[in-house]
């Protein structure tokens, strides 16, 4: 077939108007003749469609990677819910039992619900699926497929009895005697597609912040830097909340602070909240956060942007702060 009739899909149902599980279905259906080309880019599964089954999609598609805090909904938009120590796709409303902490692992993630327990695979027939492992060694590793329309599936691969096989995490209950469970399918169906959506994380308490290459900010010695994307306790900063926004506690101790610098340098070495910083957060989407600091130092009424670049040489450890809003200004906060 010519390139030129391939496309990426690009595509979803208008997220306001959910189809039930047939409607979709029938759509599907119509569309699995027109299934071209499977692409696997790293890590990541991606579906090629021709371009005609367009007309059966409206609004745009955005594809939102399993990281950070999530909810899960399946096509009928109905949430993914921690219901006591089970799980279950119960309404189309939005509450905390619905928010889903993701932790890496190798070949995948790991979920954790709000019950502060990991989700677990059983080996029964169904593979039945319930959130209440106490530690992620017992956790099950799921993959994650993007099928096109916006739409993931879950994938659990050689764990438990399962050998080289796969299965496919779906919406449908599990066995009775593992109430409150879902199970796994042997093979993938309309009820194993699901849209993943980020939860924003204030800034309070204790956080992470990663920029969008997932490098972790850390303390070193009294300043700060975008690192790796390995956790460790230098990454971890106390959030002390004040008139107009919040100051961060590095690892070291100390408050995070600006300097009236050309690069608004920002370094982790006040003695004393008085010199923090005040950092704004705005929220952006796909999870994003900005963090701004405004009407401090010699700003007056100028408002900028944290940024994960490096600032002055003379400040060695320092970041900068940035007077347009760009991609290095943009960060996920995960509780921790």
């Amino acid at each position: 077939m010519p390139q030129s009739q391939v496309q990426w899909k690009l595509q979803v149902p208008c997220p306001n108007t959910f189809p039930t599980i047939q409607e979709y279905k029938e759509r599907s259906d119509r569309r699995i003749a027109l299934l071209h080309d499977v692409v696997s880019i790293g890590s990541t599964i991606f579906i090629k469609d021709i371009q005609q089954s367009h007309r059966y999609f409206t609004g745009p598609a955005r594809y939102t990677p399993l990281t950070n805090n999530v909810t899960i909904q399946g096509i009928d938009g109905k949430y993914l819910k921690v219901v006591g120590d089970g799980l279950e796709f119960t309404d189309q409303t939005y509450d905390p039992n619905a928010k889903f902490s993701v932790e890496a692992a190798t070949g995948g993630n790991i979920l954790i619900g709000a019950n502060g327990k990991y989700v677990r695979m059983y080996d029964t027939p169904n593979f039945d699926i319930k959130c209440n492992a106490l530690n992620s060694t017992d956790g099950v590793i799921l993959g994650t497929v993007f099928v096109g329309d916006g739409l993931v599936n879950f994938t659990i691969t050689e764990q438990g009895s399962l050998s080289q096989q796969t299965v496919f995490l779906s919406s449908l209950a599990g066995t009775k005697s593992y109430s409150q469970s879902l199970r796994a399918n042997v093979f993938e169906d309309v009820t194993c597609r699901f849209t993943i959506t980020n939860v924003y994380v204030p800034l309070s308490n204790n956080v992470t912040i990663q920029g969008i290459d997932g490098k972790y900010l850390r303390v070193v010695g009294d300043g700060l830097e975008f690192t790796d994307q390995a956790y460790d306790p230098n990454a971890k900063f106390s959030v002390a909340a004040v008139t107009g926004g919040n100051i961060l506690i590095g690892a070291n101790g100390k408050y995070v602070r600006m300097y009236d610098t050309p690069n608004f340098d920002i370094k982790c070495d006040a003695m004393n909240s008085t010199d923090g910083v005040i950092l704004g957060t705005l929220f952006i989407g796909d999870g994003l956060a900005n963090l701004t600091i405004t009407k401090q130092g010699s700003l007056s009424d100028e408002t900028v942007f944290l940024s994960s670049l490096a600032g002055t040489t003379s400040y060695s450890k320092s970041l900068r702060s940035s007077v347009f809003e760009d991609i290095t200004c943009r960060f996920t906060i995960a509780n921790v």
